[in-house]
């Protein structure tokens, strides 16, 4: 997994506003990954997997994600907001961490693998503010880093 968290594919973004301003330069920066095949394809699912319900699942976190042919192999960018976006969350509060996922259809189980350790980092309240503090990508990366490893 420690391949998933890099610090070439994090970005700390101030005075973004909303959601679909934050998934457009998360978007973008999937580009530089090398693992989509079809942009367009991506962003494309990625937007039509929001319209379904909104992949900020509180607590300031947002998972927003395509799984499509559009993409060659997993890839996870990690956006961090810290003045907080309108993200339109399911606890109605704003969004400070955004890690955007892409994967083929037929490794979904990475997907899955990387949305479950997530949901268990960010369990504990206190791991978005240590984030959100790290201040730049080579601290967050080492901060989620550490994290991920923890407790298997």
């Amino acid at each position: 997994m420690e391949e998933f968290i890099t610090e070439s594919h994090c970005l700390f973004l101030s005075g973004i506003l909303d959601k679909t301003e934050a998934l457009e330069r998360l978007i973008a920066e999937a580009q530089n990954t090398g693992k989509v095949r079809d942009f367009e394809g991506y962003r494309s699912a990625v937007f039509a997997r929001e319209e379904i319900m909104t992949t900020g699942i509180g607590r300031g976190i947002g998972v927003p994600h395509g799984i499509t042919e559009a993409v060659k192999s997993p890839f996870l960018i990690m956006g961090i907001f810290p003045d907080g976006i309108d993200y339109n969350s399911l606890d109605s509060e704003s969004v400070y961490a955004v890690f955007l996922i892409g994967s083929p259809p037929s490794m979904e189980k990475n997907y899955l693998s990387i949305l479950a350790r997530l949901s268990r980092i960010f369990r504990v309240k206190n791991n978005l503010e240590e984030l959100i503090r790290s201040g730049d990508c080579k601290r967050a990366k080492d901060f989620m880093k550490g994290k991920w490893f923890e407790n298997g």
